[in-house]
């Protein structure tokens, strides 16, 4: 059954897709852009744009740059590359296992999706999804603000710069350069404007994973929520709790955790609730249930003493900040057809090899969006045999 909440996300989510697309149909219908308040405000298929600015401040501070140039041209390649690798490899290793699994030479496949939409309530607790929301704002904020930078350090002007809304749920950002001047600029130019977002993100990515680092190495199983009338909420789980053992066995991760309850249909387990008291309790699941009804999260053993909600909320935004930013990397460097990766791609091998090359570009797109539809059919796969 669906909850409320989640009916009214799904439900504002299609008023927002259906609402903008219809008036987008219209605008185009009457063949004028669909803009506002003297073009501030633009309307398109499932996004709304708002212009705020003409000119982005810190990004005219590097006009012209010579540093700049050099920096973008080192950390631009370096970045690019990287993600990459990342993406292509993440990539190829789900589709080999998904095919392992379809031939039957595995017994199970069970994997994480290499994509995944994120829909609050549905594919995403609600919880863990305002956890990620400072995370892509920053990332893309920090996106966008780097193709100024790149943009004015080759002395293309910036159109406009704003504030985007996608979906209705997702906030973010968008810088615009003359077009004109981005296509009549140089190769290497464009190149250092395409991959400056990625730099940005894959900058961020260090960062965070710093900071991840510095955290204890020691990590506790913490218990952020409970499915209502679930085994492990009708047994006294509760929010906050930390599973130490189960059914002896002590708990460091949440793979072991994962492989102690699926061996059999109830479990002892031994937690340590919010007020330090620990309690042993016996969660059952029933034949045909395949969870105990709980979501967790690693967290580091020094951040416990802090509080429950305080761990999880520093442990989750700088874990999600690892995340997001890695993952707006990866997908912004693959050649996706509207991502900075494919416009390099097309302007590289147009340069090559002209028509051909376009051509040539466009193939590895369609393989590269293949690989990663593939991958994602992971989420719902468990293939026997």
């Amino acid at each position: 059954m669906v909850s409320l909440t989640v009916l009214g996300i799904l439900l504002w989510i299609a008023g927002w897709c259906i609402t903008t697309t219809l008036v987008y149909i219209m605008c185009r219908y009457r063949g004028k852009p669909c803009r506002l308040c003297r073009g501030k405000i633009e309307i398109m298929p499932l996004i709304l744009l708002i212009r705020l600015i003409e000119r982005v401040p810190i990004a005219d501070r590097f006009e012209d740059s010579k540093v700049a140039r050099i920096f973008f041209n080192v950390a631009g390649v370096i970045s690019f590359i990287a993600s990459l690798v990342v993406f292509y490899s993440m990539a190829i290793s789900h589709v080999w296992r998904l095919l392992q699994g379809l031939l039957g030479y595995t017994e199970q496949v069970v994997m994480l999706p290499l994509f995944q939409p994120i829909l609050p309530g549905i594919t995403i607790d609600i919880e863990m999804f305002l956890y990620m929301l400072p995370s892509i704002s920053i990332a893309i904020v920090a996106h966008e603000l780097f193709h100024a930078i790149a943009a004015r350090a080759d002395k293309i002007p910036i159109k406009s710069a704003g504030i985007l809304f996608i979906f209705g749920i997702f906030f973010g950002a968008f810088v615009e350069p003359d077009e004109e001047k981005v296509r009549s600029s140089g190769l290497i130019s464009r190149i250092r404007l395409y991959t400056a977002g990625i730099t940005a993100n894959t900058l961020l990515t260090l960062l965070f994973f710093a900071i991840l680092s510095t955290f204890s190495s020691q990590h506790v199983v913490l218990v952020t929520s409970v499915k209502v009338d679930s085994p492990a909420y009708n047994a006294g789980i509760k929010p906050g709790d930390v599973i130490i053992k189960v059914d002896g066995q002590e708990i460091h991760n949440v793979q072991e955790l994962i492989q102690v309850l699926q061996e059999k249909l109830c479990n002892s387990i031994l937690v340590r609730h919010i007020s330090g008291q620990t309690e042993l309790l016996t969660v059952c699941k029933k034949a045909d249930e395949k969870y105990i009804g709980v979501h967790v999260a690693e967290v580091p053993a020094s951040f416990v003493g802090l509080g429950s909600e305080t761990a999880q909320i520093i442990y989750h935004l700088v874990f999600w900040g690892f995340v997001v930013n890695l993952s707006l990397a990866m997908i912004n460097a693959a050649p996706l057809l509207i991502t900075d990766g494919a416009l390099l791609l097309n302007d590289v091998l147009a340069a090559i090899g002209g028509r051909m090359g376009r051509t040539m570009a466009l193939g590895v797109q369609i393989i590269t969006l293949s690989l990663l539809l593939l991958g994602s059919i992971s989420l719902y796969m468990y293939i026997i045999h």
